[in-house]
């Protein structure tokens, strides 16, 4: 029997206490629902997944256990437990998926809705806010993160949108700072000695809603944050608001190249804006003005830059190639995503070397960090 859910209570109210309950899929949706299910009492038994599928979270997979639950593959399922309830936490593929239990006697196969993971992460980012003590009644919430106060636009009191973005990015940028790791995708920004440090000048590129430009000012940078994309810069803005004169907007992509240049919006989120299409055939076309960070600091007379961050959806290498004399010039710390595309890792390296060949380069998640001593 298949069951659907349309909210987290729905879920949690259907599961019988005296039934194992085991997560299909071993990713970032089977961990939030994870950690939900047991604050509310009920225990996950195991992981599993297809034999043929591949764990890309390779750093929650440690000898035979899945974010510290046992993990199985389908054909490895002890037969005790098939009498349980399955629920998937997977998107592509469910109708072999759900055969597939069935063949194996699952009799209790759950299938929830995407909103139920951002009900999920909700949950959680609130728990987490409330016990650092944040009022979550007012527009905009305040973070003691140390001596740094980081300020944003509450996204429990804004609209749909917002609050979807700004839980997407939190899981790498304000998870961690509340001490909560575990559901890191990409990773964190920082790293080692590639940190923001006070008076910095910091280049946000693919500033989003302005998570990270908020943390940056809330630790006392001068942030340049560029977003080329309408429907994300007024909520960058709102965010921007809270650090007056620390964090300027330019609406505007950083690339190879200064002009204007095609720039593709995703029909699922704003995140994966980009100036490529990447494997997607749904994208629309629109077209943006960029610039190069070389040509942007020299217009701007910036005497150095001290650290840049890059989340730009396969791009960094375009804005790599466009910022050869600053790297060169300043040497900024790096903080680059590098898994947009299959060969990122190695091309953006060479790029960064060829502009300067004191760079010291290291990987971390899915991130190239780069310094100059």
């Amino acid at each position: 029997m298949i069951i659907n859910h349309q909210t987290i209570n729905e879920l949690i109210q259907s599961l019988d206490e005296h039934l194992p309950i085991v997560l299909y899929g071993a990713g970032a949706n089977g961990k939030v629902l994870c950690k939900v299910l047991e604050q509310n009492n009920l225990s996950i038994a195991a992981f599993v997944n297809s034999g043929g599928c591949h764990i890309n979270d390779k750093e929650s997979y440690k000898d035979g256990r899945y974010f510290n639950k046992p993990f199985f593959y389908l054909s490895q399922l002890p037969l005790e437990i098939t009498n349980c309830h399955v629920i998937i936490t997977i998107f592509g593929g469910n109708n072999m998926v759900e055969k597939s239990l069935e063949q194996l006697g699952c009799h209790h196969v759950h299938r929830i809705e995407s909103r139920v993971y951002s009900e999920c992460y909700q949950i959680l980012l609130q728990k987490l806010l409330v016990k650092k003590g944040v009022d979550l009644s007012f527009k905009h919430i305040e973070i003691a993160l140390g001596q740094c106060h980081l300020k944003l636009l509450n996204p429990f009191c804004a609209n749909h949108d917002y609050a979807a973005v700004f839980l997407t990015e939190a899981k790498d940028l304000l998870f961690p700072l509340l001490g909560d790791d575990d559901l890191m995708t990409e990773g964190l920004y920082e790293h080692d000695k590639i940190t923001v440090k006070q008076q910095d000048i910091v280049i946000d590129c693919g500033a989003n809603i302005g998570l990270f430009s908020s943390y940056a000012a809330s630790k006392g940078a001068k942030v340049y944050a560029f977003e080329p994309c309408s429907e994300t810069v007024n909520y960058l803005h709102d965010n921007a608001r809270l650090y007056p004169n620390q964090i300027i907007i330019e609406e505007k992509a950083v690339s190879h190249q200064t002009g204007n240049i095609p720039f593709y919006l995703s029909p699922r989120s704003s995140g994966e804006h980009s100036l490529l299409t990447l494997k997607q055939d749904d994208y629309q076309q629109i077209f943006v003005k960029t610039i190069t960070i070389d040509d942007y600091v020299q217009s701007k007379k910036l005497n150095r830059v001290d650290f840049i961050k890059a989340d730009i959806e396969g791009a960094e290498r375009m804005m790599l190639k466009g910022a050869r004399e600053t790297l060169r010039k300043y040497a900024p710390k790096l903080s680059i995503c590098t898994y947009h595309l299959p060969d990122d890792a190695q091309v953006l390296k060479e790029i960064i070397l060829e502009a300067n060949p004191n760079y010291k380069i290291h990987y971390k998640w899915k991130k190239l960090f780069a310094y100059v001593e």
